[in-house]
């Protein structure tokens, strides 16, 4: 049998479940973290590497003082998938 109903297949609330927010941006010295999920949150460098790593769930303070300015990809990692977004650190 197939099943031809596409609001069974993917709805709207499966996609908002798999967001993520942060602000401000610019930022400073740390971002509010806002996520459905739990998961890992990861910041890169514009090299790719790795530079901040923290669990999150749910509202979540992270500090990034110790970050030069610059533009950085944040990605959350959780058991569904990724998502990313770019953070700009300004002092």
């Amino acid at each position: 049998m197939v099943n031809n109903n596409v609001d069974e297949i993917l709805s709207i609330e499966q996609v908002e479940h798999e967001s993520f927010e942060i602000f401000p941006n610019p930022a400073a010295s740390s971002i509010q973290v806002n996520s459905k999920s739990n998961g890992l949150l990861e910041i890169y460098d514009l090299s790719g590497s790795i530079v901040k790593s923290v669990s999150v769930s749910g509202k979540n303070l992270v500090d990034i003082s110790n970050l030069d300015s610059g533009s950085y990809s944040i990605t959350l990692k959780t058991k569904t998938g990724r998502l990313s977004k770019v953070l700009i650190i300004e002092r």
